[in-house]
């Protein structure tokens, strides 16, 4: 599915936020990571953030622990450190797994101040085959 800013405005975000859910193999998790974010970079010049997560994430004020898988440890956007996720723990090559509260503090405070997130785009594959 398709999360974020980019739903709300295309031209206002520098990446585009994915979540897969429902993908039981490290290594095709890590292929299908890798290939997208390739294919961000080099057709959109654009970051596909893709992130795999054990549930559907929601932004209600209810909150809720949620495994995350995801491709580095670290984002680094002009050469500053924007995400540090040195807690978690490495499960592939590539992959890392974290446990995070959602929604985050920041977006809880959004949210208790009425804002209200664009609920994500659910997207699905082809006859159950991962199209990546």
């Amino acid at each position: 599915m398709v999360t974020g800013k980019f739903l709300k405005n295309p031209k206002d975000t520098w990446d585009i936020d994915i979540v897969l859910t429902g993908i039981p193999e490290y290594s095709e998790l890590e292929r299908i990571m890798i290939k997208g974010t390739k294919i961000g970079f080099e057709k959109y010049n654009m970051l596909f953030d893709i992130q795999h997560h054990n549930i559907i994430p929601n932004f209600y004020p209810e909150k809720k622990i949620v495994q995350k898988i995801v491709f580095c440890n670290r984002i680094i956007k002009n050469g500053k450190i924007i995400t540090d996720w040195s807690d978690a723990e490495k499960v592939g090559n590539n992959l890392w797994i974290i446990n995070k509260v959602m929604p985050n503090y920041k977006q809880f405070k959004k949210i208790s101040k009425g804002y209200k997130f664009i609920e994500p785009m659910k997207l699905n594959y082809k006859n159950n085959k991962y199209n990546v």
